[in-house]
């Protein structure tokens, strides 16, 4: 029994952990760039594509570890982590001063991509 209850316990800890990743995105897309924190440093080429990339990729290696690290929720993960990144750049072209961008939305869904690699990787190197 303590078993089961500890595994339900974990993944009500990566669902929240998933849920709360995704809000935060989503809250940092819609803010205007001069309120977001050290926003200076997105000033150098390609920094803002490196973000947007990073953020994805945590966001697709959490919500496929809370759903379950497999080649059907990896799918899922994909589809669902590319349309957030497309719906948050239409967002952004109606914040002022945020623009959107064909390559932060190339870089959202390379992060998802990445993330779920790391995280399908991971799950290969248990024991």
């Amino acid at each position: 029994m303590r078993c089961w209850v500890t595994h339900i316990n974990v993944r009500r800890f990566w669902l929240i952990a998933s849920c709360i990743w995704t809000v935060i995105i989503v809250l940092l897309m819609r803010l205007p760039i001069a309120q977001i924190p050290m926003a200076a440093l997105l000033q150098h080429r390609f920094a803002d594509e490196i973000v947007h990339g990073v953020l994805f990729t945590v966001l697709s290696g959490l919500w496929l570890t809370a759903l379950g690290r497999n080649l059907r929720m990896a799918m899922v993960v994909l589809i669902l982590g590319c349309l957030l990144g497309f719906l948050t750049e239409v967002v952004q072209m109606f914040v002022i001063s945020r623009t959107s961008s064909f390559y932060d939305f190339i870089a959202n869904c390379l992060g998802v991509i990445l993330g779920i690699v790391l995280a399908l990787l991971y799950e290969g190197t248990k024991p």
